[in-house]
């Protein structure tokens, strides 16, 4: 198996290459099911892809402030839940907690944050976010 990580984590790295660090996790946690049920192949890689990428888009196109994501949480934990996991949500606020049991054996544990900075988007990307932070602490759309 340690032969095979690196391997793994550069399949990784070159799909989410840019990709927001939440659906990034995701994509490991979908990753390593994948690599677990199939070592040789990662077999679920072509199917788990497309789901990904248009979670990805969404989550880009509709960012949430701190303290303000709630449908982000939402997206993530039903990702989660179709995964296998255990999910607890609303954790200190719109926190979501993944549990996936594999066995006995080591705990890993990743931590990511899901919400966005107050900016305006001008990457010129198809999926560009038109959410604006309003200085009352409200997003709009421009």
């Amino acid at each position: 198996m340690r032969q095979r990580t690196p391997m793994l984590a550069g399949k990784i790295s070159r799909i989410f290459k840019g990709a927001g660090v939440g659906v990034g996790v995701i994509g490991l946690l979908c990753f390593q099911k994948a690599f677990a049920q199939n070592p040789p192949e990662i077999a679920g890689l072509g199917v788990l892809y497309p789901s990904l990428d248009a979670l990805y888009i969404d989550l880009h196109k509709n960012p949430e402030l701190s303290l303000h994501e709630g449908r982000t949480a939402a997206k993530l934990a039903a990702q989660l839940r179709d995964l296998g996991f255990e999910v607890t949500e609303h954790v200190g606020g719109n926190g979501v907690v993944g549990v996936l049991k594999n066995g006995t054996g080591p705990t890993v544990l990743v931590r990511t944050d899901m919400d966005a900075l107050p900016i305006k988007e001008q990457t010129g990307l198809k999926y560009a976010s038109t959410v604006v932070f309003n200085p009352k602490g409200v997003n709009r759309c421009q």
